[in-house]
């Protein structure tokens, strides 16, 4: 698979709810690192998508565009649209 299909697998994934589908995408070793979560390590970084995709109640909204890919790095542009705090219920 090549890394522009990579990461359009997750991210059609995650705006499908498809946390297997998003957790397929990453390495046994993976290093996640977000200023909501730190830096989460392997089975770790894999429950954090599980928790957060079985909190949203499909209700997260995922678009994504611009994959840009080389060799060994890719990016993308993507926006997720949610319900927090008291809002989460509406």
């Amino acid at each position: 698979m090549t890394n522009q299909e990579l990461i359009k697998k997750f991210y059609t994934s995650f705006s499908n709810a498809d946390v297997n589908g998003m957790l397929s995408c990453y390495h046994d070793n993976i290093i996640f690192t977000d200023p909501a979560f730190g830096t989460l390590k392997g089975d770790r970084a894999k429950a954090m998508w599980q928790m957060l995709l079985s909190k949203s109640n499909g209700g997260t909204q995922i678009t994504f565009n611009t994959i840009k890919t080389n060799k060994n790095t890719g990016s993308v542009h993507w926006k997720a649209v949610y319900n927090y705090g008291p809002k989460k219920e509406a």
